[in-house]
């Protein structure tokens, strides 16, 4: 199969791809950020069931994202490998996202909880079919170890602007509060908030996998061994792709590190909403503000992340973010517990809550970038040991844990709250000082824990400059034609269903 050998990238091609990251972006802090505080204290339905909601669509998740990832390293057409996916996913994410913020009015507490579960899962596997192959896309953009870090910069920033529109939208405008009404209790802004983001979302893709059709021709193309009619011998071939990456024990120390992260992270997602407005007793316009602070974070990582890479591997550099971010996130709440933050309302605190904020976001921003760059140079690793192009299954793995952000988050959240019993439709101020206290030290625990075992696992992971040129070497070498013999044109792939 044909290997992109051109390691620079056209700048239109790198702004193409990212993005498509708005998606994703948008409809992750979306759902994570807003879904928990709609259901649980708008709707007043178990924050228990909440999370079980999405904890139903991660174990689905880690069923079938793996095979999408497969399906789309297997795919001949027209299109390539991964832009048939690309195109098949804006209508059902958008619909789905917009159903889960606009619930019929009158269902019981249970039915609301099964009209959650339903398309959550429609969400979840929807966009599936985007970012798995839009990941695997930016993979094969460029071979080179820097490149590919500035690559996935651009899809980090881009992810960043989706993230943080939501935020500050979500905050400033729909949930805001006017006329002496707090929208972050009014059903009908949830309703226009769905709608908006829906559209968003849909249009990100599309715009992402329009304008980088263009890049079909240069991209790996499916090997020969083609997805079978049969349904049974279609998953033994599926079954074993999946198999054959879990071999590698780099991706193993990737994915159960980005597994226990994902705990970490979605509990401070999931939860943000609920600690601004009753732990710190912040408006909804000074929760807007983050969304600004957060830039000062990403920014920093998408100039700095390529540069860094270039001078220190990505190994470091993944567990750098992870104990920036972490510890930036929890030392407020260990601070209020010891007495020394700013007291609710002083005009000191949204300023050193932003500042956490963006040392937070600088971390994480980091680590991303590192992460997903570290997976391409993983399946550069399983290349040259099994002959096979997988970055769809591979990246399938980033896809589960943005997911498992919202699935694990939720899960765990929904539980916490329940466990230390937070009331359901409580205004800020109105609770409890204990159970303010409880809030705080579960959420700071809960994310310390996953996430130093997330540290241990990347610890695991040994792909360095010196090793990734190694495999470059030796794949470039594989894939030279033997002297005098010219390098042959693969032939124009055919659409499976064209193939009975």
């Amino acid at each position: 199969m044909g290997m992109v050998e051109n390691d620079r990238v056209a700048l239109r091609t790198k702004l193409a791809f990212g993005v498509g990251a708005i998606s994703e972006g948008s409809t992750i802090i979306g759902y994570s950020s807003f879904s928990m505080l709609y259901y649980n204290q708008v709707l007043k339905v178990s924050g228990s069931l909440v999370g079980l909601a999405a904890m139903i669509a991660i174990i689905l998740d880690a069923m079938v994202d793996p095979l999408i990832g497969s399906i789309s390293d297997r795919w001949r057409s027209s299109l390539g490998r991964r832009h048939p996916f690309l195109f098949a996913a804006p209508l059902p994410a958008a619909l789905s996202f917009y159903c889960i913020f606009r619930p019929p009015s009158g269902l019981s507490e249970y039915a609301l909880f099964g009209w959650l579960t339903v398309w959550t899962v429609i969400l979840r596997q929807s966009m599936a079919l985007f970012t798995i192959p839009h990941l695997a896309l930016g993979a094969e953009l460029s071979p080179n170890y820097t490149q590919r870090s500035r690559i996935m910069s651009w899809n980090s920033i881009w992810g960043w602007v989706g993230s943080a529109g939501v935020g500050y939208f979500g905050w400033s405008y729909f949930f805001a509060q006017r006329d002496g009404v707090d929208h972050r209790f009014v059903p009908g802004a949830y309703h226009s908030f769905g709608l908006s983001i829906a559209v968003v979302a849909a249009c990100s893709i599309l715009i992402s996998a329009l304008f980088t059709l263009d890049q079909v021709p240069r991209l790996p193309k499916a090997p020969n061994e083609t997805l079978s009619v049969s349904p049974i011998k279609t998953l033994a071939m599926l079954g074993r792709d999946v198999m054959a990456t879990l071999r590698n024990r780099n991706y193993r120390a990737l994915v159960w590190g980005l597994l226990f992260l994902s705990a970490s992270l979605g509990i401070y997602e999931t939860l943000g909403a609920v600690v601004g407005t009753y732990y710190w007793g912040l408006t909804p316009a000074d929760l807007s503000k983050y969304s600004f602070a957060s830039a000062v974070g990403f920014f920093g990582a998408f100039f700095f992340a390529a540069r860094l890479h270039g001078r220190f591997d990505k190994r470091p550099m993944i567990i750098t973010g992870i104990a920036i971010n972490v510890l930036a996130s929890t030392t407020p709440l260990w601070l209020r517990l010891l007495g020394v933050m700013p007291a609710n309302g002083s005009s000191f605190l949204l300023p050193v809550l932003l500042s956490f904020f963006i040392v937070s976001s600088l971390g994480f921003s980091l680590l991303m970038i590192s992460a997903m760059s570290a997976l391409a140079d993983v399946a550069d690793e399983h290349e040259l040991e099994s002959g096979m192009r997988q970055e769809g299954i591979f990246y399938a793995s980033r896809i589960f844990f943005s997911k498992a952000i919202n699935g694990v988050g939720h899960g765990i959240a929904g539980v916490m709250l329940d466990v230390i019993a937070f009331p359901q439709g409580a205004r800020p101020g109105t609770v409890p000082t204990s159970i303010i206290q409880n809030l705080g030290i579960s959420t700071g625990l809960m994310m310390l824990i996953p996430s130093a075992i997330a540290i241990g696992f990347y610890a695991r992971y040994d792909i360095d400059k010196r090793t990734h040129a190694r495999i470059r070497e030796q794949l470039a070498a594989r894939r030279a034609p033997p002297p005098g013999v010219p390098e042959p044109v693969p032939e124009p792939g055919l659409l499976p269903a064209a193939q009975n």
